[in-house]
């Protein structure tokens, strides 16, 4: 999350807080999730400039690891069930799933 995203995800979690409903919340949302989706494709941008570097130099391994970061499967490394327990065993993250 950049510098500029922050600073609207507390202004917007603020007047959650307070109760406003309606337009203005509405908005603050809307800026919310447009800079988060700038973040994601700067990030992703960055990303596939490094993949091109890499391959420019032939370096493989490399490659592969970004390949795996941008394409792997999500694997949370801990979640809380519906009692408000952190799980951290991949059993337990799996039963939390199917709850």
């Amino acid at each position: 999350m950049s510098k500029d995203t922050w600073p609207l995800v507390q202004e917007r979690r603020q007047l959650k807080a307070s109760g406003v409903t309606g337009a203005e919340l509405k908005a603050k949302t809307s800026a919310v999730q447009a800079a988060s989706r700038r973040d994601g494709n700067n990030a992703l941008s960055k990303i596939c400039e490094e993949l091109e570097q890499h391959s420019d130099r032939l370096q493989t391994k490399d490659l592969h690891d970004k390949v795996q970061q941008i394409t792997g499967q999500f694997k949370p490394e801990a979640i809380e069930n519906a009692h408000g327990v952190t799980v951290t065993a991949n059993k337990g993250i799996v039963d939390v799933w199917r709850e």
